[in-house]
């Protein structure tokens, strides 16, 4: 009996010692997993990231079970300002003539399967070669070429840049945008045309239409960005003013009737608004939203400030829903720390922007907005042998990709306190992909 008790007492002891011996390893084999996944979640957010066709949105699988009918679903991206300032335009400038698509080749995986992809150009188009950024800007026809490539398909010209050159400028820009296969919204060559854009995307029929803010009255004569403009020359331009809202919204809703009646199930309203350098929506900001919620507005697409600011969904009287983004910041510029006074840069500020991804889903109902995704963008100014530099759309955080590339030492801490300064405007859970 004794040799059976202790027998079965070594038995008992063999089973405890295997099972502490299965947990202890578990647990210390889960705490190495969860280990390795917050050291990779903190290599995405604490570093610059080139895009090298590994983004989430082209990650497709070969397996047919898992393909999508590309039919039932439409991709809009926006972007924010685009802008060249004379050392951009120093810059690209080749013995051919000139050449941007360095500024853009780490977006273009991005925007590639994207059947909209909408940015705000602020310059002109005058091909007299007297090219020139800030206070008049007056670019060279390639920008169209590079912006191209880069999947963009179309600009909005209603900013308070578009009257630099004057009204034949302002022609010639939006003919030879055409001429390049781009759409343009916010201006037109002839009161002819209408003041909104229809596009067509596998049938289903998306309007847009763009304004740009007036800068009070000089002599009896409306001004943008303080340069007066004739009335026969302001009615080529969709304008609008604080003080006269009720004209504005009378005007778009006209406009609004008339891109139903040709069918359009889906709308977007781009806003040139707000207040320089400020991350937060003024109230008119505010107000015009909320007007354009009441009037079913799908999308509001708002920029100007040269910073970001935050962006949020709507909800209507009748349940409607408007995602409204109040400012994309600079995507593209050379407004840079070092080239701004520190009062008005406050630590890169206007080197922030932000991209949006929408998806839209097609049923019997007609669009509506499924899923949204929102991208970090850094414009990174890098320095080149020549002393001259090349100005580029860096994308940040989880969304760009797993191929981490420090630009340089200088740059990676400069990446990194752009996400933060992102994270903070439009806050750390409002970066990524959501369901609307």
């Amino acid at each position: 009996m004794k040799r059976k008790t202790a027998k079965k007492v070594r038995k008992i002891t063999s089973m405890v010692v295997m099972i502490s011996i299965i947990i202890f390893t578990g647990y210390f084999a889960a705490k190495f997993v969860n280990s390795k996944e917050a050291a990779k979640d903190n290599l995405d957010k604490d570093k610059v990231v080139e895009n090298k066709g590994n983004n989430s949105n082209n990650n497709n699988s070969n397996s047919d079970n898992n393909k999508v009918d590309e039919t039932n679903k439409i991709k809009i991206s926006s972007l924010g300002n685009i802008i060249f300032h004379d050392k951009q335009l120093k810059s690209a400038e080749t013995n051919a003539g000139y050449d941007f698509a360095e500024s853009f080749k780490y977006v273009k995986d991005i925007l590639k399967d994207s059947d909209l992809s909408v940015a705000v150009l602020e310059t002109t188009l005058q091909g007299n070669g007297n090219y020139s950024g800030f206070p008049l800007f007056n670019s060279p026809d390639e920008v169209l070429t590079a912006l191209k490539d880069s999947g963009i398909n179309m600009l909005n010209l209603g900013t308070n840049h578009i009257w630099d050159g004057g009204i034949d400028a302002l022609k010639r820009t939006v003919k030879v945008t055409r001429e390049q296969g781009l759409g343009v919204s916010g201006v037109r060559e002839s009161t002819n045309e209408p003041k909104y854009e229809i596009i067509d995307i596998n049938g289903q029929k998306i309007g847009m239409i763009s304004y740009v803010f007036e800068t009070g009255v000089v002599g009896g004569s409306s001004t943008i960005n303080s340069i007066p403009i004739s009335e026969s020359s302001k009615a080529l331009l969709n304008t609008f003013r604080y003080d006269k809202l009720d004209e504005f919204y009378s005007d778009l809703q006209g406009n609004l009737n008339a891109m139903k009646s040709e069918g359009a199930d889906f709308t977007m309203v781009a806003m040139h608004w707000g207040e320089e350098y400020d991350n937060e929506p003024s109230d008119h900001q505010v107000e015009i939203a909320k007007q354009l919620n009441e009037m079913g507005i799908d999308i509001v697409l708002g920029n100007h400030p040269h910073v970001i600011q935050p962006y949020e969904i709507m909800t209507n009287s009748q349940g409607e829903k408007t995602f409204v983004i109040y400012a994309q910041g600079n995507n593209l510029s050379n407004q840079c720390f070092e080239e701004l006074n520190d009062s008005i840069n406050e630590a890169g500020r206007t080197e922030d922007g932000y991209m949006v991804n929408f998806e839209l889903a097609v049923d019997d109902t007609g669009l509506s907005i499924k899923e949204y995704e929102v991208i970090p963008l850094w414009m990174y100014r890098e320095q080149r042998a020549d002393g001259l530099y090349t100005h580029r759309m860096i994308p940040l955080g989880k969304a760009a990709g797993d191929d981490v590339v420090i630009p340089a030492s200088s740059g990676e801490s400069s990446a990194v306190a752009s996400l933060r300064r992102t994270e903070e405007v439009l806050g750390k859970d409002k970066i990524g992909t959501f369901e609307f």
